[in-house]
């Protein structure tokens, strides 16, 4: 059987060195069918985490294996509402998902359950743990596709929290930029090898790999 999970590998880096990343993969990479006219899209996630903050402090600590629960919109849209569970253990992780509607998110944004079995787990920690929305992350993404081994190489820009009672009315938050100065987040993912031309155009053996959480980055952010 093949290994679900993936790899994922994160690396801070610069403007300039986005530009000219681009430059280079550009030219046998393609944009994400769902980018806009830019080459961009809008992702706000609403991330969940229990009474002893559980999801924040394995992150921080390192523990593995781990698990958070989110919600996804894209482009401040409701047309399309994902409700998730990302495992992470090492440098790979698993993605999980189903589809709900406006109703229902609204009903896990008030600490409610949906009845699925996709959400079993999730609704046993949500009455035993307490487990509740905590912080809304959003960002810019720049996406770009390789179907050998299904590469993504993505740049998450802007990074913004703000408090997840606004999470589909954006428009009333107060939103807070989170991350260094001058710096962005590019994210690397594939399933089981990175082809060698992309390494290349990437510089992979000269940027820094970091463990850097979004969400970490966010709450720690607002505590």
């Amino acid at each position: 059987m093949d290994n679900p999970f993936r790899y994922e590998y994160k690396y801070l880096v610069t403007e300039e060195e986005i530009q000219l990343i681009i430059g280079r993969i550009k030219h046998f990479m393609d944009y994400d069918k769902n980018a806009g006219e830019d080459g961009k899209y809008i992702v706000s996630s609403l991330y969940f985490d229990d009474y002893y903050d559980s999801c924040l402090n394995e992150n921080i600590n390192g523990t593995e294996p781990r698990t958070k629960y989110r919600i996804r919109i894209y482009n401040h849209s409701t047309d399309r509402i994902s409700f998730e569970r990302k495992q992470k253990i090492k440098s790979m992780t698993l993605k999980t998902s189903c589809l709900i509607d406006e109703v229902e998110c609204r009903t896990l944004m008030q600490g409610g359950g949906i009845s699925t079995a996709f959400m079993n787990d999730f609704n046993n920690r949500r009455i035993s743990a307490l487990l509740r929305p905590k912080v809304v992350v959003e960002y810019e993404r720049i996406p770009f596709v390789y179907p050998v081994s299904d590469v993504r190489i993505t740049f998450d820009t802007k990074l913004l929290s703000y408090e997840g009672d606004c999470f589909l009315d954006h428009e009333l938050a107060v939103k807070r930029p989170v991350m260094p100065k001058g710096l962005q987040l590019m994210e690397v993912k594939f399933d089981r090898i990175l082809p060698e031309h992309i390494k290349e155009a990437i510089n992979i053996n000269r940027l820094n790999r970091t463990a850097y959480s979004k969400y970490t980055l966010c709450r720690k952010y607002g505590l």
